[in-house]
């Protein structure tokens, strides 16, 4: 009976790696991004909690979220449309 919640909590974990790249990405340059997600994809406190129903999969996705929004509005590049 735990099973979809710890597919739900590995599929967040999985979104925040390519959050991590997408957000590397668009502060530094593409092989920032590829780095920062694969030290993420082989950390092992990461690659824990993506296994473990809680929360903090879940806000580190809505974290990422945000930081990538605020660097498109600080750029003047984002629009509602982006993030639908």
């Amino acid at each position: 009976f735990m099973l979809p919640g710890r597919l739900v909590m590995t599929a967040f974990g999985l979104l925040s790696i390519g959050l991590t790249a997408r957000l590397g990405a668009l502060v530094a340059d593409r092989r920032v991004g590829i780095a920062a997600a694969a030290l993420l994809a082989i950390a092992p406190l990461h690659i824990e909690l993506s296994q473990v129903i809680r929360s903090d999969m879940m806000a580190m996705c809505f974290m990422l979220l945000s930081m990538l929004a605020a660097v498109k509005a600080a750029r003047g590049t984002g629009s509602l449309g982006t993030f639908a």
